[in-house]
């Protein structure tokens, strides 16, 4: 170990006290290359960059809208929008129907789930996503009568059910 290295280590505590003088750091970054000039470039690429998303998601925006008001008012959505109103009120009447029995929760997951389905449909018609929008329309319908027959097997188990048990306690109370 040489000698300065030694009285180094041995003098540390009084090196560490000290600090330099600001005038050597405002001297020191004066001969810096161009940090403002770095950050200001990247300030401005990130800008551009900010700038030409907002102008995508306009036009995506105002392209979604556009394709969704042109095809809200034709008579095919028309025609939709009666059918999804019916199978509305059919998919309510058993939904309230079950609730007065008391039934297996994976029928609410199931449910839940069809519903999921039910609103990615309709946002990929309203959203213009998908080129056959009659498809499209199918498939919801599809979905709702699932829905409806789901319900409806669930709510005739649960009526024979209950009709099997009052059965058999009429069959009781006769007997006594």
């Amino acid at each position: 170990m040489d000698k300065l290295e030694s009285f180094i280590r041995d003098h540390r505590e009084q090196f560490d006290d000290r600090r330099p003088d600001p005038a050597v750091w405002s001297a020191i970054e004066a001969r810096l290359p161009g940090r403002e000039a770095r950050r200001l470039a990247i300030w401005k690429w990130v800008s551009a960059a900010a700038i030409g998303l907002v102008l995508v998601l306009s036009g995506v925006i105002a392209g979604m809208s556009i394709n969704r008001s042109d095809f809200t008012d034709t008579a095919e959505y028309q025609e939709f929008r009666e059918a999804e109103q019916y199978y509305d009120v059919q998919y309510n009447q058993r939904l309230t129907r079950l609730s007065s029995y008391e039934y297996d929760p994976d029928i609410d997951r199931d449910i839940r789930e069809l519903n999921a389905i039910y609103e990615e449909l309709t946002a990929e018609l309203l959203g213009g996503m998908h080129p056959d929008k009659n498809e499209v329309i199918e498939a919801m319908i599809q979905n709702y009568q699932t829905r409806i027959d789901l319900l409806e097997r669930v709510l005739q188990r649960m009526d024979e059910g209950r009709q099997r048990m009052q059965n058999e306690n009429d069959d009781e109370t006769t007997k006594i």
